[in-house]
């Protein structure tokens, strides 16, 4: 999965370079068959990352789905004999895992160590770029933990 998560973040990468050299080299030199390269290459990149995405997410719904089907029946074996509250807690847990690596949480702790280095890359292609894209990095960190603590049910 972080090989994965590895190149869908440098495909990330697509827009903001498409960006800069259209403003760099199309626009100064007004070259409309550079405009149509960059476009189809930036098109088809943006369409690999797509497929990617999609692929993992397929992946990660068929593992969690393999794990919740390897652990069942020994999961309903240990349960014999367990009271209810027991038993639907610990079905309640295996369906909590199986819905985490299914889901989007798996996917972002998938991608988090790779922000350092995509971060790096901005940093770059221009130091300005870099900063922007880390304030925004920690701007959308406090808001996710704001939101988690208003958010939580006590």
């Amino acid at each position: 999965m972080l090989g994965f998560s590895f190149f869908l973040n440098l495909l990330m990468l697509t827009v903001p370079l498409y960006m800069l050299q259209v403003y760099d080299r199309v626009l100064t030199a007004g070259s409309v068959p550079t405009l149509i390269a960059l476009t189809v290459v930036a098109v088809g990149l943006v369409a690999m990352a797509s497929l990617l995405e999609w692929v993992r997410s397929r992946l990660l719904v068929r593992l969690a789905g393999f794990l919740e089907g390897f652990l069942e029946k020994p999961l309903l074996q240990l349960l014999q004999g367990k009271s209810d509250r027991e038993g639907k807690q610990k079905l309640s847990d295996m369906d909590r895992v199986s819905g985490f690596l299914g889901g989007s949480g798996f996917l972002a702790l998938c991608d988090a160590p790779w922000l350092p280095v995509y971060l790096l890359v901005i940093g770059f292609l221009h130091p300005v770029l870099g900063i922007i894209a880390a304030c925004g990095a920690i701007i959308l960190a406090a808001v996710a933990l704001l939101s988690e603590r208003v958010t939580h049910v006590h």
